[in-house]
């Protein structure tokens, strides 16, 4: 927690000082007017606080305390500014005390110069920060909403205090209650996404569900379309967000050469970096009614990024809320469904490009603790269960899933056709778990997963044929995958001109692959994976010398990307901090450019993962051409016959999922 001081420099005060002696008529009324003796004190507790914050001495400390309450007692120099510091300067010690006294006399003091402060000045703004931050699980309501709506706090400061006066409405009265509020909430969180993608993740994993609660206490509203935006605009931020940028930056470097050095260094030093407690930018600097604070380094590399952005277009290329009337199109080739866990309420919103409004399906089967919980049993099956007890555990949680959200969603749907098509798009713990394989789903529907309605109309939007396509086969472990031989005996044979490039054993190294993959259509990876459940930036593919991150796979340009196969454990489960944000090896891909990738949810066997991956190739390639929009229909009929073959066994195939086309 970080407080921030105004420090007034001792030669502006004494200038000020004599100016006031020589012209006292000119002082505005109410002005503090400020004696020898009260600027010395403030100097010295303004250099006792900078050795504080130096030398973590608390004697110190006592001293900036001391003389600052003292000037405050005097009454003749107390300005919002000195008020501001002495509550820093009290909250300071409540940090190193615990005692509730200096908590109490902090904010009384702070609540008071709140109130002197001009709305709108700096001073203003840093005062409201101290106090969001000081009573941040009791805030009134009413300070909540002032600090929500502050442009000078700071923006996760804002983005709390709006989250948590909207929840406090909506269980107070109702979700659609707290719709303001926590849909301002939504809307300020990209503001806080600057710096390195570890960062922003670090920013997401504060704020977990909230584009969930604020679609909740949309369709409480009954602002239908607002929740689609809501769950679409709100989350798998941090894929857009660097996609965004990453176009912009190649937009600059290409047209405006001279600007993108500089423009790449500010950006470089925008980057957050880790918080060092203490420190002289913590005080106010000038007094408020001058607005000559020292300039924040921060304030000033902003502008200058802005400045620099608006020589090019790369203010033009910003991420942008996408309104309903244009998500909706994602649904032209099927329904796309979300599937909304609240602690609220839960609802499916069918999403149908020749509706003007998406269909509510209520869930009332389904709870945020009923998720958790099957998620929870779903992974300790999938990791660690064996034998009859995991393979019981896998379809009670099926039959769980079918009437908690299949069954009401495909009741809420048209009459079934052949080979109908549904895009789920699940939110919270539910990433986790195979709606693909709910009941009857797997009968009526061929499934396939989107992170937003926004990747599935850019994958649609990429539907180029490359000139020269290939096929690039990864196996850095084809010893310990006996599966792996057979697949690539499979392709070998399938693909003779060209033949697929193949990376086996000591070949499929880490600089070879990426180099690979820009130049590569298709590509199938039989290999070893591993989920990083805390940091799902480092999940990654094992390659033969160093692993392929997700964080490596962000940055792929992959131009001529068409399908992908990632035949590997938990591929498509992501982070358990940040559901949300989607941050799997196969949403990787497909924010890399692949439209179609094929992964898996958590742990598969080798035996069927090769059964799957044959019948998946014998119906996609086509005249030696893998035919992406097929792969969907193609892992829908491996899964039943798999599901056939051993129906006492879903562990074998519920796994496997399809992103995208």
């Amino acid at each position: 927690m970080s407080y921030v001081m105004f420090y007034e420099e001792p030669e502006k005060r004494r200038t000020q000082q004599q100016q006031q002696k020589q012209a006292p008529a000119a002082a505005k009324p109410g002005a503090a007017v400020e004696s020898v003796e009260d600027s010395e004190d403030v100097r010295l507790a303004m250099r006792a606080h900078r050795r504080f914050t130096r030398e973590d001495d608390r004697l110190f400390l006592d001293d900036c305390i001391i003389r600052l309450d003292r000037v405050r007692r005097r009454g003749r120099a107390v300005d919002p500014a000195l008020l501001n510091n002495l509550g820093v300067a009290l909250l300071d010690r409540f940090r190193l005390d615990g005692r509730a006294a200096d908590l109490d006399l902090a904010c009384r003091i702070l609540e008071q110069g709140y109130r002197m402060a001009e709305p709108g000045s700096r001073v203003h703004a840093r005062i409201l920060t101290h106090l969001a931050q000081a009573r941040r699980e009791d805030l009134n309501p009413a300070l909540q909403r002032q600090v929500a709506e502050t442009p000078g706090v700071p923006i996760v400061i804002r983005i709390r205090a709006a989250r948590d006066s909207g929840r406090a409405a909506a269980n107070d009265h109702g979700p659609a209650a707290g719709f303001p509020l926590l849909d301002t909430a939504v809307g300020l969180l990209p503001s806080a996404l600057i710096g390195a993608r570890e960062q922003m993740l670090q920013i997401l994993a504060d704020f977990p569900g909230l584009a969930g609660e604020a679609a909740a206490a949309a369709i409480s509203a009954g602002d239908l379309p607002r929740a689609v935006e809501l769950l679409d605009n709100g989350r798998a931020m941090l894929w857009w967000q660097h996609m965004h940028s990453r176009e912009a930056r190649d937009v600059v470097a290409e047209t405006y050469p001279d600007v993108a050095a500089e423009l790449e260094r500010t950006a470089a030093a925008l980057k957050p970096q880790p918080y060092t407690p203490g420190g002289d930018d913590r005080m106010i600097f000038a007094p408020a009614d001058e607005r000559a604070d020292r300039a924040n380094p921060l304030d000033v590399l902003t502008m200058r990024y802005a400045e620099l952005a608006g020589r090019t277009p790369l203010s033009n290329l910003g991420v942008a809320d996408m309104p309903y009337d244009d998500l909706r199109e994602a649904a032209r080739e099927g329904p796309v469904v979300y599937v909304n866990v609240s602690p609220w309420r839960c609802d499916a919103l069918i999403v149908r490009a020749d509706r003007t409004l998406p269909d509510l399906v209520p869930l009332p089967r389904l709870t945020a603790t009923a998720v958790d919980r099957q998620a929870r049993r779903y992974l300790e099956a999938m990791t660690h269960g064996t034998g009859r007890a995991r393979e019981d555990q896998v379809a009670g949680i099926l039959a769980w899933l079918w009437r908690a959200v299949g069954e009401p969603v495909l009741a809420g749907l048209p009459q079934p056709r052949p080979n109908r098509r549904i895009w789920w798009v699940p939110t919270g713990a539910l990433t986790t778990l195979p709606l693909h394989a709910a009941g009857a789903v797997l009968d009526e529907a061929v499934s396939s997963y989107t992170p937003t309605l926004r990747d599935l109309l850019r994958a649609r939007s990429s539907r180029v044929r490359a000139r020269d396509p290939r096929l690039l086969l990864v196996m850095p472990q084809p010893s310990e995958l006996p599966g792996a031989a057979r697949t690539r005996a499979l392709l070998d044979n399938l693909f003779q001109a060209p033949p697929a490039t193949v990376r086996a054993g000591p070949e499929a190294t880490l600089n070879q692959v990426l180099q690979d993959l820009t130049d590569h259509s298709w590509v199938h990876f039989d290999c070893h994976a591993v989920q990083d459940l805390r940091n799902p930036l480092l999940s990654r593919l094992t390659l033969h010398d160093q692993p392929l991150t997700i964080a490596a796979l962000a940055d792929l340009p992959a131009t001529q990307a068409e399908f992908a196969f990632l035949a590997a454990c938990a591929t498509a489960a992501g982070g358990d901090q940040v559901y949300d944000e989607w941050i799997s090896l196969t949403a990787a891909l497909m924010n890399a450019g692949f439209p179609a990738v094929v992964g898996t949810l958590w742990p598969v066997a080798d035996a069927p993962t090769a059964r799957i991956t044959k019948r998946i190739y014998e119906h996609i390639i086509v005249g030696q051409i893998v035919v992406h929009t097929l792969s969907a229909a193609a892992l829908h009929q491996a899964a039943l016959t798999e599901r056939h073959e051993s129906p006492n066994h879903p562990s074998t195939w519920v796994s496997f999922v399809h992103y995208g086309l």
